[in-house]
């Protein structure tokens, strides 16, 4: 029976697209010959930088894949969509098999039944249109984020046996999938137990045993142990695991050790199924006395961390596994321990970085300030909150649950059933309420931004740092995008230590790090910038911009890691040395003592002072240069950091000179590019011959590109290739194609002439994809007929929207009226 073990295929590439409705494309033999050619991840579109305030596409869409199935016998075979936007359905050679509402969980497909011999053809139909009847459900005119459309996450061809391991999100049965839980464990002993459901779908009755192995971080086996397993035909059945055992390697943000959990199902005929699954040994507990307590012991650190939106510029929400894992790892390398999503699931991919990084999730349900008691919406609120536990239940990172509908009025009634519903998914990990909305009082962790005497529940602040001037311009001294330059991401900075930005009663680090254990931290509101339905600009508050390029802020979080804890020696200057720069020199550093040079001469040297709470200020070196004098042509600040008497850390800012030079930087964050479909961010910086980044520099860059990839944009007219550069830099993006090899990218100044800058080149090696492909051969390649422009609303859309507004009678103003909409300690709602 080996032949039958679980196979994993790559769904993604070879499928053709029709932006629009096509009534008949889901006959199997409808002539897509005119389609574009596309691969997913897929975002229906190709959008400027700037797609807020409704520019995207919201309507319909098609998309249909030609494949030929593997000729093995006696399969089942699953498709599992991670992620497709809205109201969607699913066709096999002309039969319809499922439909589906939402688009932030998995949808299963089992198509074994209706697969033929030889060519197959699935297609699909999605509409991203505004519905009030499943969430988020609010209108993308009133929306704080965007409802970018299509098949948008991976999609993979699952192949077993008849019988075999059921998964946590196929609800055909009862009690799906498995489940492993670290009941209790110490430093000593581990005390763990795994929930295992199997399937029969054959003819004939199964026995056999279930063996259950766990392998420690070094691929030691710590636990075996096995069961009797009887399945009748198409009949399914449980079992739980019990089990000690003593010296555990344990799961902390410090040390995230992974283990590797493998179940298999076997008789005497082999092996039916095997899985493979990391889990991390560890117990979170929340305590109003002694906060977060792990692994039994008190977690003497903030919970400090930011809020996430998905979306990326010009893809929407198909970002691909390589994006979604480095915004992981630049979000964990800024010092930040906890990501609250908000306000949706996250890609797995991100998911899976943030359990190999340490890095805590608050895990959201779809919602935001929206609810309808009319309709199915709230039974597939319920049913949202129930697929996204059994997704992401065995996850190490995933210490809380937030099951609620954010910023939402709802009646208790509602409150209740979303906690029951979570408790009985999940027993251990505690749920998160806003204090004092309806039926907040069950639960066990209080989302406010204070204290409350009478109330001894740990709390935890789901957004801090954010400050509008009010709700519907929404300015803001937080809100800076990266090209605004240095004085603005300087006034950031300033602003989260600042106690004149506490408005709204918004807190500030200070008040953060100082507060008693009963008040665990605080989500930053929010880690990049981001695109917004119901405003013309994107949210500029974050600490990395839409490209994920790092302000200042996002070096001042960092520099908080303090070498005294045991982190590396970090330093920045806060200062371009340009003609626009003060001349007052802010450095960041987690050292003991930080010195400033000019020209190789120190002209100061200052202790760096932690506060209570472990946080630390800027060092700022008053009138380190004047701009106005030119004695010295070629000049260079260095800022070093101290421990004792050694210098441990050192750093250069020269002043830029005339921009002659390009250079093109490959923004990775450690990850290695693969084929398959891999979307790599690159930079290109001016500079000048020095290679100083020129932070005046506005030239136009055009980049070309040699190998088996696309830059992204270049037939679109989105201002994608040729990019004009803000800040010095112009960001670009890279899709790798099926092949391994070399990238070779060229950047070039658009506009050439005798003092334009030089040419710059950069090669990358790409590795060979991460599963095999499952796709038409015959798929074209050589033609991609993209519309050249991103189309308007579909019309009547808003119309559409105003009628079911009328049947709801909840929520219906354009923006949010801060005297209206407030939550219960009194805070404005975004």
């Amino acid at each position: 029976m080996n032949e039958n073990l679980r196979t994993h295929y790559d769904f993604n590439p070879g499928w053709r697209f029709f932006l629009g409705d096509c009534p008949g494309a889901e006959q199997r033999d409808w002539d897509d010959e005119d389609w574009t050619d596309v691969d997913l991840p897929h975002g229906l579109e190709m959008l400027p930088e700037n797609s807020s305030g409704g520019r995207n596409y919201q309507g319909m869409a098609w998309y249909r894949k030609r494949f030929t199935p593997p000729p093995i016998p006696n399969t089942r075979v699953v498709l599992r969509f991670e992620g497709v936007m809205g109201h969607s359905l699913f066709y096999v050679n002309g039969k319809l098999l499922q439909e589906h509402w939402g688009g932030y969980l998995p949808i299963h497909l089992d198509v074994t039944d209706s697969l033929l011999d030889g060519e197959n053809v699935l297609a699909v139909a999605c509409d991203n249109s505004n519905s009030p009847d499943y969430p988020p459900g609010k209108p993308q005119e009133l929306l704080d984020f965007c409802y970018f459309g299509g098949i948008y996450r991976n999609v993979s061809w699952i192949q077993t046996s008849s019988v075999f391991f059921s998964d946590g999100n196929d609800d055909r049965w009862e009690n799906p999938g498995y489940f492993f839980r670290s009941l209790q464990v110490n430093e000593n002993k581990a005390h763990c137990a795994c929930h295992v459901h199997g399937v029969n779908l054959g003819t004939q009755d199964w026995k056999g045993r279930v063996e259950l192995t766990l392998w420690n971080p070094n691929n030691e086996k710590v636990h075996s142990s096995q069961q009797v397993f009887c399945l009748e035909q198409d009949g399914d059945g449980s079992l739980n695991f019990e089990w000690e055992w003593e010296n555990p390697e344990l799961w902390t943000p410090e040390t995230p050790a992974l283990h590797c959990l493998e179940l298999t199902l076997m008789n005497s005929e082999g092996i039916s199924d095997s899985i493979s699954v990391p889990v991390g040994i560890r117990t979170f507990v929340l305590d109003g006395e002694n906060g977060l307590i792990l692994n039994g012991k008190s977690y003497q650190k903030k919970l400090f961390g930011a809020n996430r939106h998905q979306d990326y510029p010009h893809i929407g929400n198909a970002l691909g596994s390589f994006l979604h894992e480095r915004d992981a790892i630049k979000l964990r390398n800024a010092g930040l321990n906890i990501i609250r999503a908000a306000h949706y699931p996250q890609d797995p991919s991100f998911l899976d970085a943030c359990d190999r990084l340490g890095l805590l999730v608050i895990e959201a349900t779809p919602g935001w300030q929206f609810f309808n008691k009319k309709g199915p919406f709230v039974e597939r609120v319920l049913k949202d909150i129930q697929q996204m536990i059994r997704r992401d239940r065995n996850r190490a990172s995933v210490v809380i649950w937030e099951p609620i509908l954010n910023e939402t009025e709802y009646p208790r009634s509602f409150a209740k059933k979303a906690l029951e519903t979570a408790r009985n998914e999940d027993p251990d990990r505690p749920c998160a309420a806003d204090r004092g909305t309806p039926g907040s009082s069950a639960y066990p962790l209080v989302y406010a931004h204070s204290l409350k005497a009478r109330d001894s529940r740990p709390v935890f602040t789901r957004e801090w740092g954010d400050a509008p001037d009010d709700w519907y311009n929404q300015n803001g001294r937080h809100r800076h995008s990266y090209a605004q330059g240095e004085r603005a991401q300087m006034t950031q900075v300033e602003r989260f230590l600042s106690p004149e930005s506490a408005v709204h009663e918004f807190l500030t680090m200070p008040e953060i790090t100082s507060r008693s254990s009963q008040y665990l931290g605080a989500a930053l509101w929010a880690g990049m910038d981001c695109q917004r339905g119901y405003h013309p600009d994107p949210f500029y508050g974050g600490v990395l911009d839409m490209h994920r390029r790092e302000k200042y802020s996002y070096h001042f979080f960092s520099c908080q890691q303090a070498v005294s804890d045991g982190h590396a020696p970090q330093i920045f200057i806060a200062n371009e040395y340009a003609p626009s720069s003060p001349e007052d020199v802010m450095v960041f550093c987690n050292c003991e003592q930080v010195s400033l040079e000019l020209n190789g001469k120190e002209i100061g040297r200052q202790k760096i002072e932690r506060q209570s709470g472990g946080y630390t200020h800027p060092v700022v070196f008053p009138n380190a240069f004047e701009w106005t004098r030119f004695d010295k042509p070629v000049s260079t600040i260095r800022a070093r950091g101290w421990v004792g008497k050694k210098a441990v850390v050192s750093i250069e800012q020269p002043r830029p000179g005339r921009a002659e030079l390009l250079r093109i930087i490959g923004d990775f964050a450690s990850l290695t590019p693969c084929a398959g479909g891999d979307i790599l961010p690159f930079f290109v910086e001016i500079t000048d011959v020095r290679g100083v980044r020129v932070p005046h520099a506005e030239d136009w860059i055009h980049l070309t590109l040699e190998g088996d990839g696309e830059i992204l944009g270049n037939e679109e007219k989105v201002f994608m290739n040729p990019v004009r550069a803000a800040f010095g830099s112009a960001p670009f993006l890279v899709k790798t194609g099926r092949n391994s090899g070399i990238l070779t990218l060229t950047a070039t100044s658009h506009f050439p002439g005798t003092f334009a800058p030089s040419a710059a080149t950069l090669s990358v090696e790409v590795s060979s994809c991460r599963a095999p492909a499952l796709y038409s051969q015959n798929f074209r390649r050589e033609v991609n007929r993209q519309r050249n422009s991103f189309p308007k609303r579909m019309e009547g859309d808003s119309e559409q929207w105003k009628h079911s507004l009328e049947d709801v009678g909840l929520q219906q103003e354009a923006f949010i009226r801060p005297e209206q909409h407030q939550s219960a300690d009194g805070v404005r709602l975004k």
